[in-house]
């Protein structure tokens, strides 16, 4: 689960993909909450004016270029 909270969680997976990038095929992102439970990763606009919608789309596209370069 990523939220506000775990975005740890969220680095500590992607680090583990990195460092197994020769044996890793498929990573798959996921949200089970809906979409006004702001588990979404893509940028949006919605109540909540702090928030920083566009944030794991960041982390995410960094640890896709990591894997890529």
């Amino acid at each position: 689960m990523v939220d506000s909270n775990s975005t740890g969680l969220y680095h500590s997976e992607w680090s583990f993909v990195v460092q197994h990038e020769n044996t890793t095929k498929l990573v798959l992102i996921y949200s089970w909450n809906e979409y006004h439970e702001r588990s979404s990763i893509e940028p949006h606009f919605g109540a909540i004016a702090n928030v920083n919608s566009s944030y794991l789309l960041g982390v995410t596209a960094g640890y896709i270029g990591e894997l890529q370069g």
